[in-house]
């Protein structure tokens, strides 16, 4: 339901939208933590971080948005955590398919296979002829004997 016609905003949401339950200062006390927590070489599952202190994981990237101090530290723990994850499943210490599956859906890892093939699509065989071309003998014999 709108707003009463005229009405002034709430304090806390003058360009719209519901207030904001945090602060900057809130935020900048949350990044300093933030970079302490991912200093422990145990952490790197930013969840744990987050619901430990009974804020909704999804805030963390949210916050990195919108406020510069928690983006920076945010940024910081996504490599510190990068590097655990594959140093983990390098040394044997994580289950190598859970690291995969961590660095792909984190990290935006994949496995590629690229396989570059040339050729013109009006005559598709081209590519192939062409290798060939003056190293075989000849396919089809012209001359009548």
């Amino acid at each position: 339901m709108p707003s009463p016609k005229g009405h002034a905003p709430y304090p806390g949401c003058e360009t719209g939208g519901r207030p904001k339950t945090y602060t900057k200062e809130y935020l900048d006390n949350l990044a300093d933590e933030f970079s302490e927590w991912i200093k422990n070489e145990d952490n790197y599952w930013f969840k744990s971080f987050a619901l430990d202190r009974d804020i909704l994981p999804e805030r963390l990237s949210e916050w990195a948005r919108e406020n510069d101090k928690f983006a920076k530290a945010y940024h910081l723990a996504k490599h510190k955590q990068e590097e655990r994850i594959f140093k983990g499943a390098t040394s044997g210490k994580f289950n190598a398919q859970m690291a995969k599956f961590g660095l792909a859906n984190c990290h935006k890892w994949s496995e590629r296979s690229e396989t570059t093939i040339s050729g013109n699509a009006e005559n598709p065989l081209h590519f192939l002829l062409s290798g060939v071309e003056g190293r075989s003998k000849d396919l089809v014999n012209d001359s009548e004997d």
